[in-house]
């Protein structure tokens, strides 16, 4: 797995799809430390979104991946951002070895729950334009894995998220002493 990918030359991405590698579009890292955007429309199919230290937010990546990628490429030539997400789904798949992205038996089961009102018609062909125009983090109400809810009502099931980010704000604490010397 290869994250990043933007400073690879052609060949390298020959050689890293050639391989069968699989590459991690991460775009608001890559803007936020002004290093570029990865050629995400020469990744091929097992390309993936993901997110290295920025708030867990997969769609607001998506919309960065989407917004960038016109912006750099244009409307006709921009890769589809929302394809990226279907590419997580395959890598999750074949790390794991559970097929992901559906609920048909020996899936993984995980479901979310949305409170989302769909502003105009919903279907398969529209989707990723609801993902990146309409649909926010914030409307997320459940999350379930494998069978059983580990999100109701935005809220962790079984977690003590105060304790977790307590822990969190001790071990960031330590690491930034460690990196000061």
């Amino acid at each position: 797995m290869l994250v990043h990918g933007v400073h690879l030359s052609e060949r390298d991405l020959v050689r890293v799809t050639s391989a069968g590698s699989w590459l991690v579009h991460n775009p608001r890292s890559n803007m936020n430390n002004a290093v570029g955007h990865a050629p995400v429309e020469q990744f091929g199919e097992r390309a993936a979104l993901g997110t290295d230290g920025w708030p867990a937010d997969m769609l607001a990546e998506l919309r960065f991946a989407h917004f960038r990628g016109r912006e750099r490429l244009g409307l006709r030539r921009a890769h589809p951002a929302a394809a990226l997400l279907q590419g997580g789904q395959a890598l999750a798949s074949e790390i794991f070895g559970v097929p992901f992205g559906s609920l048909s038996p020996g899936s993984a089961a995980d479901l979310v729950v949305c409170d989302y009102v769909s502003p105009t018609p919903l279907t398969a062909t529209n989707l990723p334009g609801h993902l990146i125009g309409g649909v926010q983090a914030s409307m997320f109400r459940g999350v379930m894995v494998a069978g059983r809810w580990v999100c109701r009502d935005g809220v962790p099931v079984n977690i003590d998220v105060d304790a977790v980010y307590c822990r969190a704000r001790q071990l960031a604490a330590t690491l930034w002493r460690r990196m000061r010397g």
